[in-house]
């Protein structure tokens, strides 16, 4: 398969009932072989925060959209800027910054933009809540929507002969809101796919 086609999409990875998503961990990036740049969470952290205020304000513009006035004065009055704070990448105007925690080889297994006070995402190989299916058929209430060929690329085992495939994903903690989980959702698809591209290009 073309890197192209590997990178994660957002359409394949649908937001439903407001908190609820998949982000797929391509297998190849848990190899005990490859070692990561750390820096690639806080790189993207950018371009995330301003992915997130676009597609927030799209969500805003359907009049059927759930919670839109009260996003749109919590979270769209100005459009974000990223700031430094020790270091550390942070939205100018929420208290959300580039909180990431790793594994010994460099590969981000806590995504905690709040920090104590807010969601996130994690990742541990041995917890089934890190292991979601995959389908090949997809329906409204299909959370990852991979072509079979992508599915089984991410499978953690390639020769399943089913309709499905098991997949690694980051597994969500204490979101309760649309924003939050839409920032969660777009900075780690970012940062899986620059990591790939790392992998890939060496």
């Amino acid at each position: 398969m073309n890197l192209r086609d590997l990178l994660l999409k957002k359409e394949e990875l649908p937001i439903l009932w407001q908190t609820t998503f998949c982000v797929p961990i391509y297998p190849r990036l848990l190899e005990e072989e490859i070692v990561l740049d750390r820096e690639i969470a806080l790189r993207v952290f950018e371009k995330a925060t301003q992915e997130w205020f676009e597609d927030l304000t799209t969500y805003c513009n359907y009049p059927e959209a759930e919670n839109r006035e009260s996003f749109r004065r919590i979270f769209l009055t100005e459009r974000p800027s990223i700031v430094e704070e020790f270091g550390i990448p942070k939205i100018n105007n929420r208290e959300w910054s580039a909180n990431v925690r790793y594994n010994a080889r460099g590969f981000v297994n806590i995504f905690s933009p709040g920090g104590a006070n807010g969601g996130s995402l994690n990742f541990d190989p041995d917890q089934d809540m890190c292991q979601n299916l995959s389908h090949f058929e997809h329906g409204r209430r299909t959370l990852i929507r991979f072509p079979e060929e992508k599915a089984r690329e991410f499978a953690i085992e390639r020769e399943v002969q089913t309709d499905y495939v098991e997949v690694y994903t980051y597994a969500p903690h204490n979101i309760d809101t649309y924003p939050m989980a839409l920032f969660l959702r777009n900075w780690a698809i970012l940062y899986i796919n620059e990591a790939i591209k790392e992998i890939l290009h060496k």
